[in-house]
């Protein structure tokens, strides 16, 4: 899954030129890393796609209530089509009991907020930011 998520940098490293994505790209490596190595202490469900036994996509994710649960990590390879939507429906549907399947924030990122919006998400539901609140 890392060296997936390496390649995965990479090439898009080298589509996109925006200062802040590109930190963001290389920052991203030490979470995948932190999340895979401590998946079972931090109560993350992962699932891995191969082809060829190689791996060409993960996702990883967590129970937040029991009416929701987050995707937290998902990286596939770009030169696979359809491997992202194969890999977010084939774990999704493997979630049983969840009325909501929460994808996170794009962070403001163009490409990432295309492919949120194109899984369809709830027109009723509202995108929140909480924050705990300050101590006077």
């Amino acid at each position: 899954c890392l060296l997936l998520h390496k390649q995965w940098v990479s090439r898009r490293r080298q589509k996109v030129a925006d200062p802040a994505y590109r930190w963001m790209l290389s920052d991203s490596f030490s979470s995948h890393k932190l999340a895979m190595d401590n998946f079972r202490k931090l109560g993350l469900i992962g699932y891995v796609l191969k082809s060829k036994k190689e791996v060409i996509g993960y996702t990883f994710g967590f129970r937040l209530n029991p009416d929701t649960f987050c995707i937290m990590l998902e990286v596939c390879d770009s030169g696979c089509k359809g491997s992202s939507e194969f890999i977010f429906s084939g774990f999704c549907s493997r979630l049983s009991g969840y009325k909501y399947i929460n994808t996170m924030d794009d962070c403001g990122l163009p490409n990432l907020r295309k492919s949120k919006l194109s899984y369809r998400p709830l027109a009723e539901v509202s995108n929140y930011i909480i924050q705990r609140k300050q101590e006077a």
